[in-house]
């Protein structure tokens, strides 16, 4: 038994650790965690996990670990970044399972640690984008929008909202809502051209007011696009809207 969970211990595909409570120091590792970090197992087992924390991730560390014993709960899951030998930093999720070594109290604790930095970075990518997008569309007065027709539901963007006179936590409002803005005069107008892509599942746009909720009225330009699934039949919409109500102010002047 001893063996076979030796074997497991240094063949598993993702780094374990055993940490002794009372100092904070490693009793084991195996070779995948110690590669993680870049360092030998035997100067593993001569730090402590404080050792290996990054400085701003300590006091989340020690505070889930409390939480974790005072619950004594079976398994708990953290996000955290580690610092490697040669300083460059890694980001892990780490299980954390107790382990008792045949006595009540809990001395050990088995972490079982995944590298996701790559995937940290993808994120952090995707956050900067996003705040890039939404600045560069209130900028040009530019929203994008989603709808989709198993659910009747449509998603504003941050500037969309505020083109349409929506609060933020409004974002997401049911096809009827979204219609419902549309100034009565031109809802026909709206309701036939949507109907006429339809027939032929094309890209159209369109210019329209619409009425916002304090009673606003605003001149829109709107670009509808289709999504199909795999069999070619459409399942949503999406577009973008340009609120173009001071361009034609000034055409009508």
């Amino acid at each position: 038994m001893v063996d076979t969970f030796k074997k497991i211990f240094e063949q598993a595909g993702v780094g374990v650790a055993q940490l002794q409570l009372s100092t904070g120091k490693f009793v084991h590792v195996n070779k995948k965690f110690a590669k993680m970090l870049r360092y030998s197992v035997d100067e593993m087992l001569a730090l402590t996990f404080k050792d290996i924390t990054h400085p701003d991730d300590l006091a989340k560390s020690l505070e889930s670990q409390e939480i974790f014993l005072k619950e004594q709960m079976h398994e708990f899951t953290i996000e955290k970044r580690y610092l490697r030998k040669d300083g460059t930093m890694m980001w892990a999720t780490i299980t954390l399972s107790p382990f008792n070594d045949n006595s009540e109290t809990t001395k050990y604790l088995i972490g079982f640690i995944q590298d996701i930095t790559e995937r940290k970075k993808v994120e952090t990518a995707l956050l900067r984008n996003e705040a890039n997008l939404k600045q560069a569309q209130a900028i040009a007065h530019l929203g994008s929008w989603e709808a989709k027709f198993e659910t009747q539901t449509v998603r504003f963007s941050d500037e969309a909202c505020r083109i349409y006179g929506f609060l933020p936590e409004e974002s997401q409002q049911s096809l009827e809502s979204w219609m419902a803005t549309v100034h009565p005069e031109d809802l026909d107008y709206v309701k036939k051209e949507i109907e006429k892509a339809n027939a032929t599942l094309s890209d159209t746009s369109l210019n329209h007011r619409i009425i916002c909720k304090d009673g606003a009225v605003k001149h829109i330009y709107a670009v509808i696009k289709f999504v199909l699934n795999h069999k070619g039949m459409p399942i949503g919409i999406y577009g973008i809207v340009h609120d173009v109500t001071e361009q034609k102010k000034a055409e009508e002047k």
